[in-house]
């Protein structure tokens, strides 16, 4: 009950791709009617054949939405996730020799956040983009 309306959405709606799914497997992709075996083995492959029909349809379903490429897609997605753990990985750095910093020469608070300030203001455009300026103490 504790939950906020944005984190019911997205349940919510993980959950109604999980029911559509299971529609389809059952009502096209026969799912139930298909394998009459009781061998857990036999029930299981049935399942994940019947799981590579789904996706099969899913990528077909999706190639004629979009006009990219599975291959444009995926590299898509890795270029984005290299990116972010870049950037993860900069901030941390960045993080770990402001505390040095600040341990080293005794600097203040207010000393490092124009330190941080001094530095972002220097970078290129496209990297500044990427950095927030800190808040003022």
């Amino acid at each position: 009950m504790g939950l906020d309306e944005e984190t019911i959405l997205r349940v919510y709606t993980m959950r109604w791709s999980i029911e559509t799914y299971f529609k389809m497997s059952k009502s096209y992709l026969k799912l139930r009617t298909e394998c009459h075996s009781t061998s857990y083995d036999a029930i299981t492959s049935h399942m994940v054949v019947v799981a590579i029909r789904y996706m099969i349809l899913a990528v077909e379903r999706f190639e004629n939405m979009d006009n990219r490429s599975l291959e444009e897609l995926f590299y898509g997605v890795q270029r984005d996730i290299i990116n972010e753990m870049m950037d993860c990985a900069v901030i941390l750095i960045l993080d770990i020799m402001l505390q040095s910093v600040k341990q080293y020469f005794g600097a203040s608070d207010e000393q490092i956040n124009g330190l941080v300030c001094t530095f972002i203001e220097n970078l290129p455009a496209p990297w500044r983009e990427r950095f927030s300026m800190p808040e003022a103490s």
